[in-house]
């Protein structure tokens, strides 16, 4: 990723420079005649050419770049969703504190909104989980509502599933607050509907996977959440940073990709089982796969799951060099099953 921000930071460079030269040659020639417009052109295309082959094979071999381009593979869904929510906590504690003071520093305010910013993959969902389900102290909400928008927003559908939800808590079991029906196709009495469903009540809200970058949207669901005069804390997951700003009412928290040594500890956990590898070999292939990952667990999980059982010697090469995308096509997740 770093030779990816450097390219496309030469990118904007040359498109500056090309704006900034436009104009001077514009200003200073005297004559069509004048070369300058077209030696310059001539110039830069070649160089904006060789950026671009520069870009397209640093892409091609980048990790987290090939997460961004194909995030609703394998990669997140191989496994149980469980099984990778234990292995994306693993070197959080420290993520996980200062989220938790965040939530206490904005105790008096009545709505407050943290955002958990960062790439795809780096379990953002598992920290958002772990810190739901967290009983701690000062952690004494009234209500707990999980919302998983799965990258669609829909603000009927938020409304209607927090009243849902709040209202399941309250009575013990199934909602039986009609919403689907009058009151599900007028937002107005939706939005009426749930700020007394949270009035006078301390709420933990949890948005996984926000991903709007409309602002007039995003103002709409912070306006709605706002109504009630009880703290209501609100966590959302996202991997766009736009997002983040649009949302939030206290700074962002980014979050950053894991270790080598915790990549390598959830890799080996789910490649070995306990851990634990008797193969020098294979330990020294693996140690190699791990570093790949750039900190991404649910690609060290990934990875993990594509070796696991396996003494086969071009399966963990593959794993180790072979594109993302390609260990799918080549078949490689179906032969760990055999």
């Amino acid at each position: 990723m770093t030779k990816i921000n450097q390219i496309v930071y030469d990118m904007d460079n040359l498109l500056d420079e090309s704006e900034s030269e436009r104009s001077g040659c514009i200003t200073k020639a005297t004559s069509l005649c004048s070369p300058c417009p077209f030696v310059l052109y001539s110039t830069r295309v070649n160089r904006m050419k060789t950026l671009i082959k520069r870009l397209d094979h640093s892409a091609r071999n980048s990790v987290i770049f090939g997460m961004m381009q194909h995030p609703r593979c394998d990669l997140e869904q191989t496994d149980t969703q469980e099984e990778f929510c234990r292995a994306a906590i693993v070197g959080r504690d420290g993520d996980r504190t200062k989220i938790k003071e965040f939530i206490l520093q904005n105790d008096a305010e009545t709505l407050s909104i943290i955002p958990i910013a960062g790439l795809v993959g780096l379990g953002k969902t598992a920290l958002a989980r772990l810190i739901f389900h967290d009983q701690g102290e000062g952690l004494d909400f009234d209500l707990r509502i999980w919302i998983n928008l799965n990258r669609k927003f829909d603000l009927r559908k938020i409304a209607a599933d927090i009243i849902s939800q709040a209202n399941e808590t309250k009575e013990g079991g199934p909602s039986v607050v009609n919403t689907s029906v009058e009151i599900h196709g007028n937002l107005q009495l939706l939005k009426n509907r749930l700020q007394e469903t949270l009035q006078c009540k301390r709420c933990l809200i949890v948005l996984d996977g926000l991903c709007s970058t409309d602002k007039s949207q995003l103002d709409e669901l912070k306006e709605m959440l706002r109504g009630t005069n009880k703290s209501i804390k609100v966590l959302v997951t996202t991997s766009s940073e736009i997002t983040a700003e649009l949302m939030h009412t206290f700074t962002a928290y980014k979050l950053l990709p894991l270790s080598e040594d915790d990549c390598w500890t959830i890799f080996s956990e789910k490649a070995f089982g306990d851990g634990n590898c008797l193969n020098a070999c294979l330990k020294t292939i693996g140690k190699q796969i791990a570093k790949r990952c750039d900190g991404i667990p649910a690609l060290a999980h990934f990875l993990g799951s594509i070796v696991h059982n396996h003494q086969v010697m071009d399966v963990w090469l593959a794993a180790r060099d072979e594109a993302i995308w390609k260990l799918e096509r080549t078949g490689l997740a179906s032969q760990r099953k055999n």
